[in-house]
């Protein structure tokens, strides 16, 4: 075993609404950017099935673990909810030193018709893509609250200076 199919083997890209509908209701929670591992992931390999909120009662589902067959790929072509991107399963992270899988395999996504998700399109696996979003958002309260990015605030309003 290659370490990247760590499920059953019968497992099908196509998961039943009552697989996850209880997840959704119990364990994801409301708030945007909430997120739920369903099935575990293996180190430096890769990060598992993972439920995340994104916008309003937007949801989707990733699986990293996952690689789809032949016959994933028919039920995708039918089922609008599902997306196999190109090396699903199989990619590296974009990330140089990560050396998990990147692109995972949608098993569903509630609201199909809106765009793609960033998890999908950046070929990043799920814990660098995640360490990137806190940066990126880090960075922006930094330049609401008036203060140049890069630059450490130490304590509650007391001296500023280089980072280093």
């Amino acid at each position: 075993m290659s370490g990247l199919a760590a499920y059953e083997p019968g497992q099908s890209v196509y998961i039943q609404p009552e697989e996850y509908t209880k997840d959704v209701e119990s364990q994801l929670g409301r708030a945007n950017g909430n997120t739920y591992q369903r099935k575990p992931g293996v180190d430096n390999v890769h990060d598992g099935q993972i439920m995340v909120r994104l916008k309003k009662k937007r949801f989707i589902i990733l699986d990293y673990g996952y690689a789809p067959n032949a016959h994933d790929h028919e039920i995708a072509k039918s089922n609008p909810h599902i997306t196999i991107p190109n090396g699903a399963g199989r990619s590296k992270c974009a990330t140089n030193t990560c050396p998990r899988v990147g692109v995972p395999v949608l098993i569903h996504d509630s609201e199909p018709d809106e765009p793609m998700s960033l998890y999908l399109r950046s070929g990043m696996c799920f814990s660098c893509q995640r360490k990137l979003n806190e940066k990126r958002r880090t960075q922006r309260k930094r330049k609401s609250d008036g203060h140049p990015v890069g630059e450490v605030r130490i304590g509650g309003g007391g001296a500023r200076g280089p980072p280093g």
